[in-house]
């Protein structure tokens, strides 16, 4: 194994080191050895080539190279680094670092994030017309009139009501599930257009009690946003 430094140099400079290991080591191990590259030879030898600014950190290395439990081959001082240069190395590693966290931040709004966000607004939109009905139901004379009369607030309860509203109430249902699964540009539009028929089912099959009207203002507040983020969703994320 050659020796660890330059005589010629200060032994507390920076240098470029080149760590030579006995076997191959795998990407998962990059975050151990940070900034080092690793790089992998035919003869099954594995090379990490990086910054050293002092001796300490040498040393630091040379213990995690020791705790993988691979022969240690040699460790080379290819080049020493001045102190300008140094400054440009780690310029250099911030601004990756600060395009790696980037990358991450824009990640958080991709697809799959969308589709979560699109299929919980459809989960809150389904909660609201359930409570709404069910607050129905507790209005002073109400399901008197139902039972006895067939109506409800003047709307008379057929089969034909009951199935349409099954309809109805099945579409917030479905997008809970194919917002999630659906292709971008099959889910941007039936998003768009699940949300315009919902918003006209809510305002048309609708009660004037206060209940009613304030729930029903946060559904179409939902669904007005569905529209709008569902609109604003580009073929880039996917």
């Amino acid at each position: 194994m050659s020796n660890l430094g330059n005589p010629k140099t200060n032994p507390d400079q920076p240098m470029v080191y080149e760590v030579r290991i006995k076997g191959h080591l795998g990407s998962q191990w990059a975050d151990w050895f940070g900034d080092f590259t690793i790089t992998r030879k035919d003869n099954g030898d594995t090379v990490l080539t990086g910054l050293v600014v002092d001796q300490s950190a040498l040393h630091g290395l040379l213990k995690k190279v020791r705790d993988l439990g691979l022969p240690l081959c040699a460790v080379n001082c290819v080049e020493p680094v001045s102190t300008a240069a140094l400054v440009v190395n780690e310029t250099q590693q911030d601004y990756s670092k600060g395009s790696k966290n980037m990358n991450t931040g824009t990640n958080i709004i991709g697809t799959s994030d969308r589709r979560v966000v699109l299929s919980t607004l459809w989960i809150v939109v389904m909660l609201n017309m359930i409570f709404a009905d069910i607050f129905s139901f507790m209005n002073t004379g109400f399901l008197q009139e139902l039972m006895t009369t067939g109506r409800a607030e003047e709307i008379e309860i057929t089969p034909v009501f009951l199935l349409i509203a099954a309809l109805m109430t099945e579409i917030p249902i479905m997008m809970v599930f194919l917002s999630r699964v659906l292709t971008y540009r099959v889910n941007r539009l039936f998003n768009i257009v699940a949300a315009v028929i919902t918003i006209a089912y809510v305002i048309g099959g609708g009660s004037t009690t206060l209940h009613y009207v304030f729930i029903a203002t946060v559904e179409i507040v939902c669904m007005v946003f569905i529209i709008w983020y569902a609109g604003k969703w580009h073929n880039s994320e996917s």
